[in-house]
């Protein structure tokens, strides 16, 4: 005889109830195994009677045994919780996008406050917080892969969020080169800070690989400089100034930081052209950069390209010149504030170098 609608609802809520009961009573096994409390059972049948039966019985045993002695019954230090980054998906996937696509200002701010809880970020102030957060990749390296290698050019900035990597130099040994380890990265650290060779744009002098599986926010040379090396104090850029050789006679002391205003530009950035108005006289204070001329409709040429110490000043002139960024470090400085402090043997000597 088939149940009545009201029956056959009560007996589907009395399963309903049951599977989740004995699901529960899983997960607490589950932990307690995991706490070191309970030991590996194997069952002859799958049934809950013999699972609900078996955790009854060693309730009953643990119950015993605290009677004469102190337990811990879950120690979160024995819990594994893998090595998944713990922060929420959306986080994730917003720091996984190219930095074109990362319009989102709420996301943004989010992805801010879910990577500050992390050393070293949760020692940097908001600022720089956000600017990571707009240009950082998160990414994650399984055992065995090499991040940097030694010689190298170095291009890129990590910070580590979770795992641990191995640092080695080569040795040159009778049997052949060996990699020597000579120490290790953790969480809360960077690779690539601990020498100027990402600031110098140097070959690297360790090689560093993944011992445990890593989750990193990495950082392109161009956007590590920006964002931590963008900021000098005015007594800085009058010694740099004092080293160009056109300029030996110029007041540098006279300069202040409203007069000088230092950008750092990433690969292939415009950074001024012949018709820059007004005029700036831009140096060059570390990296390269190029100046190229326009010949006919997407057709450049390399007239000459500018190192550390040297400048471009705008002719004014349509000459179709531009000066392009190969990754730079640009101080620029007004041609009107710069002629209120120079001479005419000053100014004769600059545009005649140039």
């Amino acid at each position: 005889m088939p149940l009545i609608p009201e029956r056959r609802a009560g007996v589907l809520k009395v399963n309903i109830a049951r599977q989740r009961f004995f699901r529960a009573v899983r997960r607490t096994i589950i932990l307690l195994r995991a706490g070191g409390v309970l030991k590996s059972v194997k069952f002859d049948s799958e049934s809950s009677e013999e699972r609900f039966s078996m955790l009854l019985r060693q309730k009953s045993e643990l119950t015993e045994k605290m009677k004469s002695s102190t337990v811990e019954l879950f120690n979160p230090a024995l819990y594994k919780v893998g090595n998944t980054l713990n922060i929420h998906s959306s986080v994730r996937r917003y720091l996984r996008l190219p930095h074109s696509l990362r319009k989102s200002q709420s996301l943004l701010e989010t992805s801010a406050r879910a990577i500050g809880i992390f050393a070293p970020i949760s020692s940097f102030n908001t600022e720089i917080q956000l600017e990571i957060c707009k240009c950082a990749f998160l990414e994650h390296f399984n055992t065995g892969r090499v991040l940097c290698k030694e010689n190298n050019k170095a291009e890129n900035y990590y910070i580590i969020l979770q795992g641990r990597a191995l640092k080695g130099k080569t040795a040159s040994l009778l049997n052949g080169d060996r990699l020597q380890v000579t120490g290790s990265v953790t969480a809360g650290q960077c690779i690539g800070a601990d020498d100027d060779s990402l600031r110098l744009n140097l070959p690297r002098k360790e090689t560093v690989f993944v011992q445990e599986a890593l989750d990193v926010l990495t950082l392109s040379r161009a956007d590590y400089m920006r964002i931590f090396h963008r900021k000098q104090e005015i007594s800085q850029i009058q010694e740099f100034l004092k080293t160009i050789k056109c300029l030996k006679a110029f007041p540098t002391e006279r300069l202040l930081d409203k007069h000088v205003s230092g950008t750092f530009f990433r690969k292939e950035r415009l950074i001024s052209d012949s018709m820059e108005m007004p005029r700036n006289i831009h140096f060059v204070e570390s990296g390269l950069a190029k100046i190229v001329k326009k010949v006919v409709k997407n057709v450049f040429i390399l007239v000459r390209e500018l190192r550390s110490g040297e400048f471009y000043i705008p002719s004014g002139e349509n000459t179709n010149e531009f000066l392009i960024s190969c990754g730079c470090q640009v101080l620029s400085i007004k041609e009107n504030d710069f002629r209120k402090f120079s001479n005419a043997e000053v100014d004769a000597r600059l545009f005649t170098c140039f």
